[in-house]
Formats: structure tokens, C-alpha cells, sequence
């Protein structure tokens, strides 16, 4: 007889956990002051309503019943309370890699374009909606290079980071290809840890920690990059995207960027170019097609300068990506 009331006690139970999951599992989780989130928590509709079923629905009597509504409710409210990771949205990988690098494990971090392919012809799918709605906060560069982001994020993204209004980011006009450059990288880690801080205090001592230790890493790599690219004396950038890779380096770069790159007029002025060049080195974009220039007395160099395919964003993504274009660029000596 008494096993069969507890059956029941614990169908009812079931029924309670099922009815009340949606709310758990929604996200809707406390971050800051413990004494705050309790307080908010004992007075939140999900806490007093289901405080109410249990009292309605189970006898006051009965010993075993009132220990388990206690289990209940306890594992109840630190399902409300336990930490959840802030989610962070970025428009390109190189920025989420960046991101990651302060945040490391303490935060979700998704990129809407994950491919290598040049981020101004990115379709948007109904997934990006999903990621931006969830989101803490979304961070995009500006509708000139993202403008696929800007537009899903304006509509429906209150806490948002545009970075090209980081006044104090070098800059070239209507390139935004700005992470290549690493000391643009390091002023978007100090801009992203000030607003992090801001945004999500219980974080500020692990970011100041990362923040230190990733501006050691980009200092290492600019070190590398030095060492391993010094007796390099220029290129030719048939591509803009690569542009800020060759800032604050010795190699000296000439440019000829052009939409058609099949005219007479094109080939004519970079076989010039060619002459005129000591490593005699072409340095192109992921997009563009190198069999074009197969036949010209250079070496051809494939950057991968306009996003990185890249699902599961970490710490080290950065690193990895930037040493990898660095053994690139060491082909043209």
C-alpha cells in the first residue's frame, strides 16, 4: 500500500519536472551576486508555482515525500543558478579566434561564416537568426565588409560591437581586413577585455589573466614572422585582403589589385611588375584562381587572407592560422 502511494507521489513528480523543464532548460540562468540570485530566484514565478504543485499535490505527512519535494526544489534551484556560459556571436572566424583567446573556456563563442571564402558574399541561413537572438552579445566589423551581419544583428541584437568604431585600429581605406595586422590584433583584444569586463564581471579576473598572456603570444608571433620573413625584400599583392599582413615588416609590397584580371592591359602591367621585383612573388587570395598566372616567370602564393574555415573556435585558432600563413609567405623565398 505504501509503495504504491510513493509510485504515485513519483508519477506526480514526473509529471512536475516535465511541465516545468521548459523553463530549466531555456537558458535562463543567473550570472553575478549569489545573494542577488537567490533572492530573484525564491521570488520568480517558476520557484512559487512550483513551490504551489507541491504543496497541492503531495500529503504533509508523509516523511519520504516531503524529503524528496525538498530534493526537488534544491536541484531545482541550482539548475536556475548555475553558471552558464556568456554566447558570443561574431560575423567572421579571425575575430572569434581573437575573442577566444580572453575568454578561452568560459564563454560559447559562434561565427556565422565559417568558411575561407570572402565574408561580402556570405547568404545568411535561418540558423544565423537562432545564433544572434541567443546571443550576449554579437560583434561584426561594419556593413562595408559584413554587411550580412549588420543587417541580422540591427534588427534583433541589442548588445552589440561594431569594430570599426575602434578609433585607435590602423586602418586602410576600404580594407577591413584588419586581424592581420598584429598590432590591430592586439587592440582588439584590450578593446574586447575592457567590454567583456564590463558586460560580464565574473569573467573580469580571467580575462585580465588571458589578456596578459595572449598579448605575449602575439608578440611571439610577430617575432616569428620577423625571423622567418627577413631576407624576403618585397611581393606582389594581387589582393587586398592580405594587405595588413605586410604592415610593420620590412618586406616591401607592390600592389595591383583589379576586378578583371584576364585583360592584356592586367597581364601586360604585371609582367612589369614581375621584372621589377627581387623574389618575384605573387601573393593571391583564397578566391582568386592562380592557374591565371601559371605561365609567368613568378612564384604564386595562396593566402588565406578572407576568413577561416574554421567550426570550433579555440585559444589556439589564432596561433595556429597565423603560423600557417607565415610558412606561406615563406615560399616566396
Amino acid at each position: 500500500m505504501r509503495a504504491s502511494i510513493l509510485n504515485r507521489h513519483c508519477e506526480r513528480l514526473k509529471a512536475l519536472l516535465r511541465r516545468y523543464r521548459v523553463v530549466i532548460a531555456s537558458g535562463c540562468k543567473e550570472r553575478g551576486n549569489p545573494e542577488k540570485i537567490i533572492k530573484k530566484f525564491c521570488k520568480s514565478e517558476f520557484f512559487t508555482g512550483l513551490l504551489h504543485q507541491l504543496l497541492c499535490n503531495f500529503p504533509r505527512n508523509d516523511g519520504k515525500t516531503g524529503l524528496t519535494c525538498i530534493a526537488l526544489l534544491c536541484l531545482t534551484f541550482f539548475s536556475f543558478t548555475s553558471y552558464a556560459k556568456p554566447k558570443i556571436v561574431v560575423s567572421i572566424t579571425p575575430i572569434g579566434s581573437i575573442i577566444s583567446m580572453l575568454v578561452k573556456d568560459k564563454a560559447d563563442i559562434e561565427s556565422l561564416a565559417i568558411s575561407s571564402d570572402c565574408p561580402h558574399h556570405y547568404n545568411l541561413k535561418p540558423s544565423d537568426l537562432v545564433k544572434v537572438k541567443n546571443a550576449d552579445i554579437v560583434i561584426y566589423i561594419n556593413e562595408q565588409f559584413d554587411g550580412f551581419a549588420e543587417k541580422l544583428i540591427s534588427n534583433h541584437s541589442k548588445n552589440i560591437i561594431k569594430i570599426s568604431d575602434i578609433k585607435s585600429l590602423t586602418t586602410i581605406k576600404d580594407n577591413w581586413h584588419i586581424w592581420l595586422d598584429l598590432n590591430n590584433a592586439a587592440i582588439l583584444l584590450q578593446e574586447f577585455a575592457q567590454k567583456f569586463s564590463e558586460k560580464f564581471p565574473e569573467l573580469q579576473e580571467d580575462i585580465n589573466n588571458n589578456l596578459s598572456t595572449a598579448l605575449k603570444e602575439l608578440n611571439k608571433l610577430q617575432e616569428i614572422k620577423n625571423n622567418e620573413l627577413v631576407t624576403i625584400k618585397d611581393v606582389i599583392l594581387l589582393s587586398d585582403s592580405s594587405e595588413y599582413f605586410f604592415l610593420n615588416t620590412n618586406i616591401k609590397t607592390a600592389k595591383l589589385y583589379s576586378e578583371s584580371q584576364k585583360s592584356l592591359r592586367y597581364i601586360s602591367k604585371l609582367e612589369d611588375l614581375i621584372k621589377e621585383s627581387n623574389n618575384k612573388c605573387l601573393v593571391l587570395s583564397n578566391e582568386q584562381n592562380s592557374r591565371l598566372y601559371n605561365k609567368l616567370n613568378a612564384k604564386i602564393i595562396i593566402l588565406n587572407s578572407e576568413n577561416w574555415n574554421v567550426k570550433d573556435i579555440d585559444s589556439n585558432t589564432f596561433q595556429n592560422q597565423y603560423l600557417q600563413m607565415i610558412d606561406q609567405v615563406k615560399k616566396c623565398l
